[in-house]
């Protein structure tokens, strides 16, 4: 008893600390499925250290094609759209083909669904010059609708479907005002804990991009590691992780561990 009491001890220190190789070192040791989260999942498809301790606790086929340790079927699953999406991205991060058709008809599907409809278009974008040249189109007509809160906006899927490749080309004053934009759409990818900003963030205006993360920080609806997909976030925005952990459960610890250890260079 008096083990496992020491044992659970140490762990609470660990992730009190928010040192980031105590907090991966401590579920290693002890791992708890229950901690897992899809956006960590992605995070630790390079980081070795993991991979042997995911491939131990992980049954489902498509977490573990997520994060790896298995690999997805040459067929999607046909079941579901959030079955088919993950399928897709995890045939993309093998290096695997997806047919452009197939994209173009899983964005369609996902349309005015928002919980899918940007990591559908990402999944285009990703796959095939066509989407990209699209998000290129729509940011070149310089005008921003209004959005609703809580709702999305076909230009904001377009920056998020490919923003990083196309906001670097365009005039500063515009980037600001763009970020701006889809940066309010943070409150939906807190919601459903997609991480959706993770490859956009460094091409975002990054006060900008910094006061709003924080803000959502505090916010009460979050999907599983949102508030450790947003300390992730401000840690790939320059912030220290130190002054982040206070709030964080130890999912979202586990979250932002895997984020800071996979950004160090290899």
């Amino acid at each position: 008893m008096w083990t496992l009491l020491i044992r659970k001890w140490r762990k609470e220190s660990m992730l009190n600390s928010m040192n980031p190789d105590a907090v991966l070192n401590a579920f290693i040791s002890d791992p708890d499925p229950k901690l897992v989260s899809p956006f960590m999942l992605r995070l630790s498809r390079n980081l070795n250290s993991l991979q042997s301790t995911l491939d131990s606790i992980l049954v489902d086929s498509l977490d573990r094609a997520s994060c790896g340790v298995g690999t997805a079927s040459e067929d999607p699953p046909g079941t579901d759209l959030a079955s088919d999406i993950r399928w897709a991205q995890a045939r993309l991060d093998e290096g695997a083909p997806v047919p452009s058709q197939w994209c173009a008809a899983l964005e369609q599907r996902a349309t005015g669904e928002l919980e899918h409809w940007v990591p559908a278009a990402r999944i285009y974008a990703s796959a095939h010059l066509d989407r990209e040249r699209q998000v290129r189109m729509a940011l070149s007509e310089q005008s921003l609708p209004y959005v609703f809160p809580g709702t999305l906006d076909p230009l904001q899927v377009h920056l998020l479907a490919a923003g990083e490749r196309v906001l670097p080309a365009l005039h500063v004053d515009w980037v600001r005002k763009l970020s701006a934009f889809v940066l309010e759409a943070l409150l939906l990818d807190l919601k459903f804990a997609g991480g959706w900003f993770w490859p956009v963030l460094e091409v975002l205006d990054g006060r900008r991009a910094v006061r709003d993360v924080r803000r959502m920080m505090s916010r009460p609806r979050q999907g599983p590691g949102g508030r450790g997909m947003m300390a992730a976030y401000l840690v790939r925005l320059g912030e220290p992780p130190e002054n982040l952990a206070a709030t964080l459960s130890p999912m979202d610890q586990l979250v932002l561990a895997t984020a800071i250890i996979g950004e160090r260079p290899t």
